[in-house]
């Protein structure tokens, strides 16, 4: 209407006016329309509520782990952008496993439209919505799990409360107790809680037979220590306990009132030098960290404590300048005996054989400090199986400057497997990670960790970033572990004894034994060598053999005479220059070629000495274990004997 009361001289404006009019009204339609194409904002009621409570609420709410409580829309609002913030960087829930490798039972990790909601309702303003919120879950009293609907069977407490003083390094020490049980029991799952998660570096609860001749008494837990219950004690009042390290008191260790007076760098205090008679890892039954503190095993396989053995604690404290307390608590879940075929054992990967920085180092006793300043120190442990075994979960163990590790699984046809891979590894949550599946492992299989560490400045974490990293249990030095739970698939009583299982694992090793062959080597693919003119070394008499070539075994290839057997070597991409074990797509996937950890020992016309499981077939194969060049000719035209 206002248009039309402007004159006719004024008609250029008019028309001007009504065509903007126009424009307006197409500019409003246009903006109406993309309103209703443009999805709601999430509302935490309908949208968010559920992800925080089944992800999140789990350890952040009262009496859990959480810094701070998340059961309800007032308590998460106000961490909202932080929240965004950290799903995004993929840094919470707390889970450090590739998506790309494998799926397991216990991820935490959100999807990426479970991030992308949660973003959405951040940046919308964090409605609460209309109607009420999913109702929170009904979590186990007391931070205890729930399976199938109920808390543990059975809660089991370390025998005494430890006090804590303010500073210090405490020695990682044990504690053992007596055995509740009457009978043997199976255990379905486990969980250790700590009455205090802040100063506990890591706890652990075996079932072990005691010490022959000892007692338990109250008594000195190592030398000027406190006094503990339950130690192992002789007749003459001398006691057992395992105290990790490379030094003892005697060394110089101690102050003017004799009493240690340890720092970093400095090595802590030794007991036992050997390990006891019988003492095997495999009665582990469980190891807690940061993180991890519950774990459930497959149908039918289960761990046991057997009624003969005592109970025993090993505990590591790390002070946090408070004198606190702690005592370490383990729920058990019980499972019938009929039900349970296959005890689930322990290993500690390659303990027998390790690369370090393109070089064959062999035994855990070998292992070299990490220099200062290394910024991508690089480590391989590799761990040979003779036997079928069913592989139940993988535990990976570093202290503050590790970086990553991986478990690629080479199979008896030569192909690999990512089985796992923490890219990013963080010692203050380090997961169990069990697979949804159990992962066979056919004998034949060997299964390599490949692990780094930055011991430099850029290490935000490293404790001593200008001086060597140690091998030991103190958080400030280093450890590689690739913890990994097994069951035997040959084992199908659970009554079974433990020589019985060697005597049983040693006939089931014939057929798959650990072999050394020696002979003239070429590529065949990217994932295969041949070696011709070859010839196999005896096995050594009666040790077990090494999984490392020794230097008798290379001393004694060497003078081997040429042989006229044909073997595939598989496994090869440890043992090929890095560039080579790039041409491996799987290896190619996972790194770049200066994080390649391999030792170019396999070059093409060269005489060596492999070893590795042995494969029947024609050709045989053998999966590798360790390389070596060794003199002797394998002239080809062209190709130097020694190239």
């Amino acid at each position: 209407m206002r248009a039309q009361r402007i004159n006719l001289g004024n008609r250029r404006i008019r028309m001007f006016a009504g065509a903007g009019l126009a424009i307006a009204l197409g500019a409003a339609s246009f903006t109406m329309g993309a309103a209703a194409q443009q999805p709601a904002v999430p509302t935490f009621n309908a949208d968010i509520a559920p992800i925080v409570y089944e992800r999140c609420a789990s350890c952040h709410r009262p009496g859990a782990v959480g810094t701070m409580s998340l059961t309800s829309y007032k308590e998460v609002r106000p961490w909202g952008r932080s929240i965004k913030a950290r799903v995004t960087k993929r840094e919470m829930p707390p889970w450090s496993a590739d998506p790309r490798f494998g799926h397991y039972l216990n991820d935490i990790s959100l999807t990426q439209k479970q991030v992308d909601l949660i973003s959405a309702w951040v940046d919308g303003g964090m409605p609460e919505g209309s109607g009420p919120a999913t109702p929170l879950p009904k979590y186990p009293d007391g931070g205890w799990r729930l399976i199938n609907g109920r808390g543990p069977d059975v809660i089991i407490e370390m025998p005494m409360t430890y006090e804590l003083p303010a500073e210090g390094q405490i020695p990682v020490f044990r504690i053992w107790d007596k055995n509740p049980f009457k009978e043997d029991v199976f255990i379905q799952a486990l969980q250790i809680r700590p009455s205090n998660l802040s100063v506990t570096h890591h706890s652990a609860l075996y079932g072990r037979e005691l010490p022959k001749g000892t007692t338990l008494k109250e008594n000195f837990g190592w030398k000027n220590g406190p006094m503990l219950k339950y130690i192992p004690t002789y007749d003459d009042g001398s006691i057992v306990s395992i105290l990790t390290g490379n030094a003892g008191f005697s060394d110089g260790i101690a102050d003017a009132d004799g009493k240690a007076e340890l720092k970093p760098g400095d090595r802590v205090p030794v007991i036992n030098k050997t390990r006891q008679p019988g003492e095997e890892d495999d009665e582990r039954l469980m190891f807690y960290l940061p993180g991890s503190d519950f774990q459930i095993f497959p149908p039918g396989s289960a761990k046991r404590i057997k009624a003969s053995n005592a109970l025993m604690w090993e505990v590591h404290y790390s002070p946090n300048g408070t004198v606190t307390t702690d005592i370490e608590r383990i729920g058990l879940w019980l499972s019938k005996p009929a039900d349970v075929q296959r005890e689930v054992h322990v290993i500690r990967n390659g303990s027998g054989q390790h690369i370090i920085e393109d070089a064959e180092v062999g035994s855990v006793v070998n292992l070299p400090e990490i220099p200062p300043h290394a910024a991508d120190w690089k480590i391989t442990a590799i761990q040979p199986f003779t036997e079928d075994v069913t592989l139940a979960s993988m535990q990976p163990h570093m202290h503050l400057r590790g970086k990553d590790m991986t478990y690629v699984a080479t199979y008896p046809d030569g192909h690999e497997e990512v089985l796992l891979s923490v890219p990013n590894y963080d010692f203050n949550w380090q997961n169990t990670y069990m697979p949804t599946e159990p992962v066979k492992l056919p004998a034949g299989t060997v299964l390599k960790t490949v692990g780094h560490y930055d011991n430099s400045v850029a290490n935000k974490m490293n404790p001593q970033p200008f001086r060597p990293a140690l091998w030991s249990e103190q958080t400030w030095d280093e450890m590689y572990n690739a913890w990994t739970e097994i069951t035997y698939d040959g084992e199908l009583n659970t009554l079974t004894k433990a020589s019985d299982r060697r005597a049983r694992a040693t006939e089931a090793s014939t057929k798959n034994p650990i072999t050394t062959v020696v002979g003239c080597v070429a590529p065949s693919d990217a994932l295969r060598w041949t070696m011709t003119s070859a010839a196999k070394l005896p096995p050594p008499s009666g040790a077990r053999p090494a999984q490392n070539l020794t230097k008798e075994e290379q001393a004694s290839a060497a003078k081997l005479a040429a042989g006229s057997d044909t073997y595939l070597l598989i496994g090869v991409s440890d043992f090929v220059t890095p560039e080579q074990s790039l041409k491996n797509p799987l290896r190619q996937s996972l790194y770049p070629v200066q994080r390649v950890n391999a030792t170019s020992a396999l070059q093409p016309g060269r005489r060596v000495a492999a070893k590795g499981v042995f494969i029947p077939g024609s050709p045989a194969r053998i999966n590798l274990l360790s390389v070596a060049q060794v003199e002797g000719s394998c002239a080809t035209p062209g190709v130097s004997a020694n190239q």
